[in-house]
């Protein structure tokens, strides 16, 4: 089978399709666009090659039109004529490129009774088959936790277009040991508030060890591990991906652990600190009484520093929306209570509010819901 299919900057309706389909070959359309199709097209090309999901020099780039209705149909055409590719061996993925290119290949594939198929949301694969121009649907649902081993540093790399990796950080697996504990111990160990460091594989390294928050950012890791997640990376950083000539030595964001898990990509920013109100009280008893002229002063100090948490979740939002796309989500492990205008404001923006004390129960409804 070949699987024809159109590049766009999401990438998930192309890998999750291919992990499902396993095609032979795949020819992966895209306009003349570098930033919305033709970079993302180059960009799964390489993914392909090196993960081995499609076998090596089986994936090939083909630039169509993307403002030319018939234009589209025409190249179909004569790419399949010029490749020799019976039209029933092929598959077209309609779920990507523009309303246009997706219309006119959809329509290319009815007029030839070529098979084709919409990924939904919820991971639904909506069928169309077409016969003497009628066309007729069905729907299947697609297991995305097909894509669960895929190494999250090749896909983060497959998904960036402004900016690159800086530095890997390390990649974490379940050990032996982890594998072999008993579930009731592992389970206690880590609602306890610990873990134990012999149950985790760390390969690679890290720019800074033992800083503060590693005891939380390996807890965490190993209860995702134990839930089912199959590998972790952990203190990767990007860096902006600049024009030739200019170099970028500043990295502008790190990741706290990013990982794969049912069709989406990741990323978790843990937080184990004092909360801002409590140490804005406490501060407050340090230097008490203060001046009656500066207790207005020190009330914007306070709002000012309560404040951060929402700093951070855009922060946070705007990372995940870069190296995840739509398909991205984001957890944020937290020590202190955060107050409810918080929580509104992360749960409405798709952020998932874990806390320290309850981590495993929160992570397992989260993931596995």
């Amino acid at each position: 089978m070949v699987l024809y299919t159109i590049a766009s900057r999401q990438i998930w309706p192309q890998l999750l399709a291919i992990l499902h389909l396993k095609p032979e070959k795949v020819f992966l359309f895209h306009s003349e666009d570098k930033t919305e199709s033709k970079k993302p097209a180059e960009h799964l090309k390489k993914f392909f090659d090196k993960s081995g999901i499609v076998p090596l020099g089986k994936t090939k780039l083909f630039q169509i039109p993307y403002d030319d209705f018939s234009g589209v149909e025409n190249a179909l055409d004569k790419i399949q004529t010029e490749e020799q590719i019976p039209l029933n061996s092929i598959v077209l993925n309609l779920t990507g490129g523009n309303k246009l290119m997706a219309t006119a290949a959809f329509r290319w594939a009815t007029k030839r009774s070529v098979k084709s198929f919409y990924l939904e949301k919820g991971n639904k694969l909506i069928w169309f088959n077409s016969c003497d121009g009628e066309v007729k649907t069905e729907c299947e649902k697609l297991d995305a936790h097909i894509a669960d081993e895929l190494e999250p540093l090749d896909v983060l790399r497959c998904q960036l277009q402004n900016s690159v990796v800086d530095f890997e950080g390390e990649k974490i697996t379940l050990s032996q040991d982890g594998m072999s504990e008993s579930e009731e111990k592992y389970l206690r160990v880590i609602k306890n508030g610990n873990y134990d460091p012999k149950w985790l594989n760390r390969e690679g390294i890290l720019i800074e060890e033992k800083k503060e928050g590693d005891h939380l950012e390996l807890r965490t890791a190993a209860a995702l591990l134990k839930i089912g997640v199959y590998q972790i990376r952990r203190g990767l950083r990007l860096k902006p991906n600049t024009d030739d000539g200019v170099s970028a030595t500043m990295p502008h964001t790190e990741i706290d652990l990013l990982f794969v898990w049912n069709g989406r990509l990741w990323i978790v920013d843990c937080k184990d600190r004092m909360s801002e109100s409590n140490l804005c009280d406490s501060f407050y008893e340090q230097i008490r009484p203060i001046p009656g002229e500066a207790i207005n002063l020190w009330e914007m100090i306070k709002s000012i520093v309560e404040k951060s948490h929402f700093k951070i979740l855009k922060d946070d939002i705007v990372t995940v929306r870069e190296v995840g796309g739509l398909y991205g989500s984001v957890i944020c492990v937290r020590r202190s209570d955060l107050n409810e205008e918080i929580m509104q404001y992360a749960k409405r923006n798709g952020i998932h509010i874990v806390k320290t004390r309850t981590m495993y129960d929160d992570l397992e409804a989260i993931l596995c819901k």
